[in-house]
């Protein structure tokens, strides 16, 4: 079968994206962390008692932040590739990168591009704010008797 030119240039170009939407792990990056409930400036958050909190650790109550910090380096691989941060702190979470905000974390954006061609040897310092939640809402699905919490506090 041949393609007429339009679905043989649609083809070609989705073939040459592709490639462009996989990644390829270059390291886990370790997080420290400390939970408040008190809203931090990032430079408050950083004076903060951070202590490690390695993947899967359970953290947050209602109304709480989690602050997390972490450092990476660029190995030699690197060079020249787009290099982003997959950052799942376990709630809506603001990066800010070497002191600099740079973008936000929720269902719908799950990255932030660090660099578009990484340089090897570049570090990153990663600082995250995440927030916890405030349990499930049961105001909306009708109403809700005198005395009951329209938003009930959530189990441990």
């Amino acid at each position: 079968m041949s393609l007429n030119p339009e679905w043989l240039r649609r083809v070609t170009n989705w073939r040459d994206e592709l490639p462009q939407h996989f990644y390829r792990p270059l390291s886990v990056v370790d997080l420290r962390g400390f939970v408040t409930k008190d809203q931090l400036t990032p430079d408050e958050a950083l004076a903060g008692a951070f202590l490690p909190m390695p993947t899967g650790t359970k953290w947050g109550a209602k109304w709480e932040y989690g602050w997390f910090r972490g450092t990476c380096s660029l190995p030699a691989e690197a060079a020249g590739h787009r290099i982003a941060l997959r950052a799942d702190a376990g709630g809506e979470s603001a990066v800010w990168i070497n002191g600099r905000l740079v973008g936000a974390v929720d269902r719908q954006h799950t990255e932030i591009t660090l660099a578009l061609a990484g340089e090897a040897g570049t570090r990153y310092d990663i600082l995250i704010e995440a927030y916890a939640g405030h349990g499930l809402r049961t105001a909306g699905k009708g109403p809700v008797g005198y005395g009951r919490e329209s938003v009930p506090e959530p189990p441990p």
